[in-house]
């Protein structure tokens, strides 16, 4: 069973990290070329898509898996099939209004938006918004059938290519004068590709029951099922962002653009987290159901102290080589990105030293407790920015994403001791405790 576990979390771990390295290139040539208020529209351009698309991508998509993985034994396509319709359609609906507003805000407060941000933009992140939730519904369909590497290779790897692809072939054809839109528009265009490449990838994968099956609709049931899985993902990815958007708010763009290079840096220190999270979780579960605490306790304690170990290396090589690194590769403007970059790698230490809580209380079945200390840790990060952001900037920020942080896994380590009996920490004794 391990194997079946360990192999394909270590390829979606590779595939997320290529995907990762990837993602950072896209934002050193917009930074490079662009400079730091230009990285800072698009990287706040990228969060506010993938807050608005919550309700579909995290909630709808949820389901879809559950419904999908159930369906491989109980041949139930019918209703697996329906929640793509509806959810197609909910995504569909989703980036209109969104579109709508975003063209009447453009319309009724230019002074308001940067400048960079016209009708044309609004509609390409509209577009971007519906094609990111198609293929959000699409991966959760690969997952639910069994296929987690071949579900986000569109989006993980070939996305990110044909981004970085397509901006430089436009400013190569604007004789190299690259400018915002050419970087949205080569968004646009990837979103698109690496959907209709998704698309061919599930519809070669399904199974032909699928093609057969009726669709039968139980939207009020669905409905509601979304709603509560949207509100747990939608508070985790706004305790992720909240920090930026914040920055965003009481800040400058330039602020958010060196403050995008530091968080992304950041998060390279974490991703064996990460990995060590995706391996770990479905562990939690299996041995959480043989009632066996002691190895629980151990796999729980051995995961933290790796994945702590695994947040060192970074830190050091940029406390030695940090500004020349960053000079070298982003440009002299985000050199300024060191100091708080290692205040978020802190954050990153300490979420790996309290180990994997959250999965663990989720294995346990407490996600309502669980997101009671996301609500609790977004308060503390919008509380700390306000107080923070406008007297020390990108600065305020990070110690706001450390606080918050500092409290969510404070407040889970403590309650799976209390309440699950297991110390998931770097200092737990690897046995269950009384």
């Amino acid at each position: 069973m391990r194997s079946h576990l360990v192999a394909p979390a270590v390829a979606v771990g590779g595939l997320r990290l290529a995907g990762m390295g990837l993602g950072l290139l896209v934002t050193i040539l917009i930074g490079r070329w662009l400079g730091p208020a230009a990285l800072g529209v698009y990287g706040y351009s990228v969060i506010v898509l993938s807050l608005v698309a919550v309700p579909v991508s995290y909630g709808w998509a949820a389901l879809l898996l559950r419904r999908v993985a159930a369906a491989v034994h109980d041949r139930g396509w019918g209703e697996a099939k329906g929640l793509f319709i509806r959810g197609t359609q909910f995504a569909a609906a989703l980036a209109a209004v969104a579109g709508l507003l975003g063209l009447g805000g453009v319309a009724l407060f230019p002074e308001v938006l940067p400048m960079a941000i016209g009708p044309g933009v609004v509609a390409l992140l509209a577009a971007v918004l519906f094609l990111d939730q198609i293929s959000a519904l699409r991966m959760a369909f690969l997952r639910g059938l069994g296929h987690p590497v071949l579900g986000q290779l569109p989006e993980t790897l070939v996305r990110p290519t044909l981004i970085v692809a397509g901006f430089c072939a436009l400013a190569l054809a604007a004789a190299m004068h690259p400018n915002l839109l050419q970087a949205f528009i080569a968004m646009a265009v990837a979103a698109a590709l690496s959907a209709l490449l998704g698309a061919a990838v599930l519809w070669r994968t399904l199974p032909q029951d699928v093609a057969r099956a009726a669709p039968t609709f139980h939207v009020r049931d669905w409905s509601a099922a979304a709603g509560a899985l949207t509100v747990n993902s939608g508070l985790m990815l706004l305790n992720s962002y909240a920090d930026i958007l914040m920055l965003g708010a009481l800040g400058s763009l330039h602020d958010v653009g060196v403050y995008r290079v530091a968080g992304q840096i950041a998060l390279l220190s974490g991703f064996v987290y990460t990995a060590l999270n995706m391996i770990a979780a479905p562990r939690f579960a299996y041995l959480r159901a043989a009632g066996d605490r002691v190895a629980l306790a151990r796999t729980a304690a051995l995961a933290a102290r790796l994945a702590f170990l695994g947040t060192l290396p970074l830190p050091i090589v940029f406390w030695l080589f940090g500004p020349a690194i960053l000079e070298a590769v982003f440009g002299p403007a985000f050199v300024a990105a060191r100091a708080p970059m290692f205040v978020l790698f802190a954050a990153q230490a300490v979420n790996a030293a309290a180990g994997m809580a959250s999965s663990l209380i989720i294995a346990s079945g407490r996600e309502r407790t669980l997101a009671r200390f996301t609500l609790a840790a977004v308060v503390v990060n919008v509380a700390v920015s306000l107080s923070l952001i406008p007297r020390w900037g990108a600065m305020g920020a990070a110690t706001a994403n450390l606080a918050a942080g500092i409290a969510w896994n404070a407040s889970m380590w403590i309650f799976a001791r209390r309440a699950i009996g297991v110390d998931t920490s770097i200092v737990g004794s690897g046995a269950g405790l009384p």
